[in-house]
């Protein structure tokens, strides 16, 4: 049986399923441990200066809503940014992130650069992986030599594998092929001009 070439949209969706599946277990769980770590202390630092009880107040008049983009500064004046996840995001007034400062204790300002450190490793490792298999697509040039490499992208090359396997092309609806034959039955096979 022939093997089927990959052309330039089964290249593109290979892509976009490594990116989106690519993942770096070792680092997402420091990464992870660290997040939970830092946490606590950012949610702390953030309370002590825009207590619950405010931001209900405001949230009432839509002056207040989650901000995930928290910078701060430490003891010595460094800035230190973290961007925590939307569901984790304290309710702070409107504005933009750079328009709330906070002062950040010495122990918090430590998780954050862990965390920070974790996140940037992780994603390094995450592009680090999507180079890899985006050098597999390109370099590879049928989908039964991907699928033999890399198992897991038969279910996104599965429909075009099928497709190809089809004794009839379906670039024709059966329906609109039936209407063309009713219109030239009798006619010959020339459409009159």
């Amino acid at each position: 049986m022939a093997k089927t070439r990959l052309n330039r949209e089964m290249r593109e969706r290979l892509l976009a399923f490594a990116s989106a599946k690519a993942v770096s277990p070792t680092h997402d769980k420091t990464k992870e441990k660290a997040y939970a770590a830092a946490l606590p202390l950012v949610l702390t630092a953030v309370l002590k200066k825009y207590p619950e009880t405010d931001m209900a107040i405001l949230a009432k008049y839509d002056l207040a809503a989650p901000d995930a983009c928290l910078i701060g500064y430490s003891d010595v004046g460094q800035q230190v940014k973290v961007t925590l996840r939307e569901a984790d995001a304290p309710v702070c007034p409107k504005g933009y992130c750079r328009s709330r400062n906070y002062v950040w204790p010495a122990k918090c300002v430590a998780a954050i650069e862990e965390f920070n450190l974790r996140s940037e490793q992780a994603e390094d490792e995450r592009r680090r992986i999507v180079r890899d298999y985006k050098s597999l697509i390109e370099n590879y040039q049928t989908a039964e030599d991907i699928i033999e490499a890399w198992p897991a992208a038969q279910t996104v090359l599965q429909g075009f594998l099928n497709a190809a396997n089809r004794s009839l092309p379906a670039t024709l609806p059966l329906e609109a092929l039936e209407r063309i034959k009713a219109l030239n039955v009798g006619a010959g096979t020339q459409i009159d001009a």
